[in-house]
């Protein structure tokens, strides 16, 4: 008899937001003071000194955001080794970018310390812009088979 496939994500923790659902390692912690967040940014982090901060620009390492207004912002210039893929995750078509952080300007206007691997989802509906965003600075963990099964296993949008 075969057995079933075991569900990675059986004993993660379940998130309901207004625009969007999934499921997070329950070794995680979410952003302090979420109400700063409002209800369209949710940030996540496997330790507290990666994840984001509530009402700054501090997204840390992974963040679901929803908007009535702006989508994905493409990865430019200042990025290497660039990918661009089709996906559908919960039925909704979209983007799915990879690249590696060149380096940050001297202003510091956000761009990612030298070697930050990002990789974002873009999901475009007809009055919605999903954005799901994993950013490993170099001293964040790799928790990228992790954000990669919240994504394509767990997120289901509203």
């Amino acid at each position: 008899k075969k057995q079933a496939p075991i569900d990675p994500t059986a004993d993660w923790v379940a998130y309901t937001g207004t625009a969007f659902s999934l499921k997070y390692p329950k070794t995680w912690v979410m952003a302090a003071h979420p109400e700063l967040c409002a209800d369209n940014i949710l940030l996540l982090g496997p330790n507290k000194d990666s994840v984001g901060h509530c009402g700054s620009e501090g997204f840390g390492e992974v963040a679901f955001t929803f908007s009535s207004s702006h989508g994905c912002f493409p990865l430019d210039d200042t990025y290497t080794d660039k990918t661009n893929l089709a996906v559908t995750i919960s039925g909704m078509s979209g983007t799915k970018e990879t690249g590696t952080a060149k380096a940050t300007n001297s202003e510091g206007s956000g761009l990612q310390p030298a070697g930050t691997k990002v990789v974002q989802y873009c999901f475009n509906s007809t009055n919605k812009h999903y954005v799901a965003t994993y950013n490993q600075q170099p001293a964040y963990p790799d928790v990228l088979s992790d954000f990669e099964l919240i994504v394509t296993k767990t997120l289901k949008f509203q």
